[in-house]
C-alpha cells in the first residue's frame, strides 16, 4: 500500500523494494526443491541493485527519478537497458518478474479449480517467456512441473483457504496498480513495448473470461 503513494506516476524505491522482497519469498512456496532459486537470485539482485541506487540518490527517491537521472547522464540507452548495474535494466528485469508472479497469483484466486502449475505456466509465456532462450524456457518448465498442489500451496499461505484469498482480493489490486505505473514509464522512456504490455493484459484478460 505504501507502493501506491506513487501512482501519480512516481513510485518510491523503498516501498517497491519492500514490496517485492515480501513478494519474492512466494517463489519458494511455487516449487519444490528450490528449482526456482534462479529466479529468485536474480530478483533479489535487482532488488538490491535499486537499494543501492536509492541509497546515492537519497532516501526521497522515486524509481523513475532513479532512472531519469541515468537517462540524463550521457550514457548510451542500450548500455543502460542492457547493463544488469543500472536502475533502469534492473527495474525493467524485476517488473517483468513480478509481473508474472501477480499474474500467477490472480489466476490462483480468480480460478479455484485451476492447477497451480497451469497458473504459473500461463502466467509464464505472458511475461518472461518471450525474453527466454531455449534453455532458459526448459529451465523454467521444469519448474512449473514441480509446483505444489493447489491445497498444499493455500496452507502455506495462511491458516485457511478464505483467509488467503481474502488477503490476495486486498493485496492484488495495489500490487496490480503499482505493476502498471512502472509499466508505463518503462513504456513512455522506450525500455519496454506497448505490444509486450497489451499481449501480458489480454492474457490475463482472457484467462479470467
Amino acid at each position: 500500500q505504501q507502493a501506491t503513494a506513487g501512482l501519480g506516476g512516481h513510485v518510491p524505491v523503498q516501498a517497491y523494494t519492500d514490496a517485492a522482497l515480501a513478494t519474492i519469498s512466494v517463489l519458494d512456496l511455487l516449487s519444490m526443491h528450490g528449482s526456482l532459486s534462479f529466479a529468485r537470485s536474480d530478483m533479489h539482485s535487482n532488488v538490491n541493485t535499486l537499494q543501492l541506487h536509492a541509497d546515492t540518490a537519497g532516501s526521497q527517491s522515486t524509481l523513475q527519478g532513479l532512472i531519469r537521472a541515468e537517462l540524463q547522464g550521457g550514457e548510451p540507452f542500450e548500455k543502460l537497458v542492457a547493463d544488469g548495474r543500472t536502475a533502469l535494466c534492473s527495474l525493467l528485469w524485476l517488473q517483468r518478474a513480478l509481473s508474472l508472479l501477480h499474474l500467477t497469483l490472480v489466476l490462483i484466486e480468480s480460478d479455484r479449480h485451476l492447477p497451480v502449475k497451469d497458473c504459473l505456466q500461463l502466467a509464464y509465456e505472458a511475461n518472461l517467456k518471450r525474453f527466454h532462450g531455449l534453455v532458459g524456457r526448459a529451465s523454467f518448465n521444469v519448474a512449473a512441473r514441480s509446483a505444489p498442489e493447489r491445497k498444499a500451496f493455500v496452507a502455506n499461505l495462511g491458516p485457511d483457504e478464505m483467509t488467503v484469498f481474502a488477503r490476495l482480493r486486498s493485496f492484488l489490486p495495489d500490487f496490480g496498480a503499482v505493476l502498471q505505473v512502472n509499466e508505463e514509464f518503462l513504456i513512455s522512456v522506450g525500455a519496454e513495448q506497448r505490444s509486450q504490455a497489451r499481449a501480458r493484459m489480454q492474457a490475463l484478460q482472457d484467462r479470467l473470461l
